[in-house]
């Protein structure tokens, strides 16, 4: 494999001894033909060690947001279910009146729709049902437009109005429009216990029962009970 091999081995394995992370798992293609690929460090540290295989399942976490929220966007946009310029309120019309209403669904997916950064929602919302009131009635944090302020609200909102055009959960999207076409058969929102044994650790989250194995690390999503569009 012409050297690649060692020298991604080299600098993940140097990055596990700095502790910028406990382990990793790669692979490079090049023109169709596999050049490298390999694994090392852990995929589990606490309460026990598990090492990381070239199999290990990890949390993709805000790649989420291109990888399904985005490339969904962009297929019902193709098939003329989703018009990018249209206001918000289109989509949503039982909040029309606000600001948020009137700003178009392109500037969810550019980060520059007005919407902060986060939000607290388990401190917010009773449940996942006041979600959306709870984001429109924020108050708007720039001119939408003016300013770039990458947002996992904005996808929240945007994940939302996709379920919203096609009456299905977006995991549901997901798996019948990215996941089965592509053959990304152990990518999925809520992965099956079966998978466990395959899974990387996120956190050691007392407060969650402690360390996370096969459940969503991100706080908002895990309110939504584990489907988001961030």
């Amino acid at each position: 494999m012409d050297g690649r091999e060692e020298k991604i081995r080299g600098v993940v394995e140097s990055s596990i001894s700095s502790g910028l992370f406990p382990g990793a798992a790669w692979l490079v293609e090049e023109g169709g033909k596999v050049v490298a690929r390999g694994c090392a460090g852990h995929s589990q540290l606490v309460p026990v060690e598990r090492t990381v295989t070239e199999d290990t399942i990890f949390d993709l976490a805000s790649l989420t947001k291109p990888i399904v929220t985005g490339t969904l966007s962009l297929l019902f946009w193709e098939g003329g279910r989703l018009d990018m310029s249209n206001p918000l309120g289109d989509y949503l019309p039982r909040f029309k009146g606000g600001w948020l209403a009137d700003v178009p669904v392109k500037h969810l997916l550019s980060h520059d729709s007005g919407l902060p950064s986060g939000l607290p929602l388990s401190e917010l919302c009773r449940d996942a049902s006041e979600v959306l009131d709870v984001i429109f009635s924020t108050e708007m944090e720039y001119e939408p437009g003016s300013s770039t302020l990458y947002s996992d609200v904005g996808f929240i909102l945007l994940g939302r109005v996709l379920e919203e055009i096609s009456g299905r959960r977006i995991d549901e999207l997901a798996r019948d429009m990215i996941f089965t076409p592509l053959g990304m058969d152990d990518t999925a929102y809520d992965p099956p216990p079966i998978l466990r044994d395959r899974i990387a650790a996120t956190q050691d989250n007392p407060g969650r029962g402690g360390v996370l194995v096969g459940e969503v690390h991100d706080g908002n999503a895990h309110f939504m009970n584990g489907v988001s569009g961030h």
